[in-house]
């Protein structure tokens, strides 16, 4: 038969026993989530690094652009060299918006976009990224005078011009879209910029 001391023995050990299994399952608990929250951190992490290289990738491109513009070739290349492509595109007297980059469209590999070397840029350190990240450039502005499209709008309806009526400067626009990538499968961060320069 049972005492009141051994009583008393088996209680405490008892509730020792749910108290140790409460705390248990509060340390699981606060581990799991301390894991969450580092595999969110090193989520922000990665896709921060996918936009930096991105916005590398626009630099990249508008350092391209600039090439082409003071050697005069802009006109040229386009449409006829991968990752440059023309915005408007005239069949007889209709003219339409192409939107190279666009989700569906865009492969984002060598057959329609340019590939920037990150592998040796002190601003990425030892990132190793799943891809480089790439970037087409869309000429927005149409230069030759006997398209349907050249007109004073150009894609999606901006002006080519500014200034006044009278005294217009000619622009020519350009649409940058770059991707970069993060070290994760992915993580992928699209930007796109629109660039103008004066004529």
């Amino acid at each position: 038969m049972l005492t009141g001391n051994n009583r008393q023995r088996g209680m405490a050990m008892v509730f020792a026993l749910i108290l140790m299994l409460i705390l248990a399952m509060l340390g699981t608990n606060s581990l799991r989530n301390s894991t969450l929250e580092t595999r969110m951190a090193s989520n922000v992490q990665d896709r921060s690094r996918a936009f930096q290289a991105a916005q590398y990738a626009i630099h990249q491109a508008e350092e391209h652009i600039s090439e082409l513009v003071d050697a005069g070739q802009y006109a040229s290349v386009f449409g006829s060299e991968t990752g440059l492509y023309r915005s408007l595109s005239a069949s007889g007297s209709d003219c339409t918006s192409v939107s190279m980059w666009s989700e569906g469209t865009a492969s984002w590999d060598s057959s329609d976009s340019l590939e920037v070397d990150i592998s040796s840029v002190n601003l990425f350190g030892d990132f190793e990224a799943e891809a480089n990240p790439r970037y087409m450039i869309g000429l927005d502005t149409e230069t030759d005078p006997d398209s349907a499209c050249y007109s004073a709008t150009s894609a999606d309806g901006y002006s080519d011009s500014v200034g006044n009526s009278n005294d217009s400067v000619q622009t020519i626009r350009f649409t940058i879209t770059a991707v970069g990538y993060g070290s994760q499968p992915n993580t992928r961060v699209r930007l796109q910029e629109t660039w103008t320069i004066l004529n």
